[in-house]
Formats: structure tokens, sequence, C-alpha cells
């Protein structure tokens, strides 16, 4: 991440189960992202008033993968 947008995140620590960290960790390497980017990429999906800047075969790969279906292409 550029170090011009570091500059507007605001450290926060939030308490999650084993099992989420886990997952969290497992799919970060799979998509060769770190955690904390994963977390944010999800929090702007899942909010539906948020600007989204992930387009739309980016999303459904994420839907796909959490419901275990292969990705429509």
């Amino acid at each position: 991440m550029a170090a011009q947008a570091q500059e507007h995140l605001i450290r926060k620590q939030y308490l999650v189960s084993k099992s989420n960290v886990r997952k969290l960790e497992k799919f970060a390497s799979k998509q060769g992202k770190s955690a904390a980017q994963i977390v944010r990429e999800a929090i702007d999906a899942y909010d539906p008033l948020a600007t989204n800047t992930m387009d739309s075969p980016e999303l459904m790969a994420l839907v796909s993968t959490k419901m275990n279906y292969p990705a429509a292409s």
C-alpha cells in the first residue's frame, strides 16, 4: 500500500475466533495480500453505502469462494 494511503488509516483491534484468524490468513496467503487488506476489502464489499472500487469479477470471485462454487467467467 502506498505511503500516502497509509497515513489515512486508523489502527483498531478486534477480537475474532481462532478459526476466523486461520480462514483469514489462509485466504490472504492464497490471494497474495495482507490479512489487513483482505479485511478492508471485505468491509468495503459489505457496506452498501461505500463507494465500491472492487470490480464485478473480483467481487464474484470472493462470493464464489465463500459459497464454494466456481466463479463464472
